[in-house]
Parts: structure tokens; C-alpha cells; sequence
């Protein structure tokens, strides 16, 4: 039992039990079609270590907070935006740094037909090389100058896991 009364186990469950959904996975579509939102996870991203840290954090408590809201959700590969396999989802989530080329140009063109894109900060900024992107920073009408990574006298400059390191990190600013 940890210090909360065995909270921790608690989230880890439903961590797990959200998480596993290869059962559902059927012909490369990760939930029923039609699903309203689907997150972009990036095998360039995990090449280069994008996704770890407090942005692989940010992906899993995203996917936690629109389950609990009830709306279904998708996980969508590069492989398949640059497939085509876009017209499923209404809102396309990019939150990784590293989007491929092709699949950030594909998803440029589905935008253009009328899909939507919630990007998180440095979202699709790097692409597969790990070089400043061309197609997605295009689409966002962004540059990005650097990502904050946390200061030297924090405890700790990430989240790796939220409910343990989120109360550790600097406070970036408030919203009332």
C-alpha cells in the first residue's frame, strides 16, 4: 500500500487495462470506424527518444483523459497517415517530435480536405532524422526555437510518470 491508500496500484491497473488494446485491433484500425479522435504515435519518434519522458507521459495521460470522456479514440502509426488511412478520425493528435516526412505531408493533404490537427508544443517540429521539419511546421504556420527541458536547480526537469513526478517539476505558468 503506498502513502495515498493504494492509489498508485490503482492508477497502474487502469494504466494497463486501457493501454492493452491489441484485442480490438482489427485490419490496422485500433477502434471502431468512425472514431472522432486518433494520436499520432511515431516510430521516428521512438527511434530518437521522443516519446519518452514527459511527453510519452503527455500521450498516455491524453489517451486516459478522452477515453474518460467518453469519446473513442484511435491510435494511428506514420504508416498510417501516409496510407491514407486518415478519413477514420475527425481530429488527428500529434504530441511526438518526430513525424516522418510522408506522413507529415499526407497529413497536410488531409487537412487540406478538411481533417483537423491538435498539435502539443513541438509537436511534428523534427522529422525523421531527427532535423528540423518541412511539411508539418508548414501546416502549423509554426517555428519552433527550442523546448524547454527544465530549469538546473529543479528537482526534476520531467515527467515520467505523472502521478509520482508531476507535483516535483516547475511550475511553467498559470491559468485562471
Amino acid at each position: 500500500m503506498d502513502a495515498d491508500g493504494g492509489a498508485y496500484p490503482a492508477v497502474r491497473g487502469a494504466l494497463n487495462k486501457l493501454g492493452s488494446f491489441e484485442d480490438i485491433v482489427a485490419e490496422g484500425i485500433a477502434q471502431p470506424q468512425g472514431a472522432s479522435i486518433a494520436i499520432l504515435y511515431s516510430e521516428s519518434s521512438d527511434i530518437w527518444f521522443g516519446s519518452v519522458g514527459t511527453i510519452g507521459a503527455g500521450l498516455r495521460s491524453m489517451y486516459l483523459a478522452f477515453r474518460h470522456a467518453g469519446l473513442p479514440v484511435q491510435v494511428f502509426t506514420e504508416d498510417d497517415c501516409a496510407a491514407g488511412r486518415l478519413f477514420h478520425t475527425d481530429l488527428l493528435v500529434v504530441a511526438v517530435p518526430n513525424v516522418a516526412e510522408s506522413a507529415a505531408q499526407a497529413i497536410a493533404e488531409w487537412v487540406r480536405a478538411g481533417g483537423a490537427v491538435l498539435a502539443t508544443a513541438g509537436g511534428g517540429q523534427l522529422n525523421e532524422y531527427n532535423e528540423t521539419a518541412t511539411a508539418m511546421p508548414a501546416l502549423l504556420g509554426v517555428e519552433q526555437h527550442g523546448m524547454w527541458r527544465g530549469t538546473q536547480d529543479s528537482v526534476n526537469g520531467t515527467v515520467d510518470l505523472i502521478k509520482q513526478d508531476l507535483r516535483f517539476v516547475d511550475t511553467l505558468d498559470e491559468v485562471s
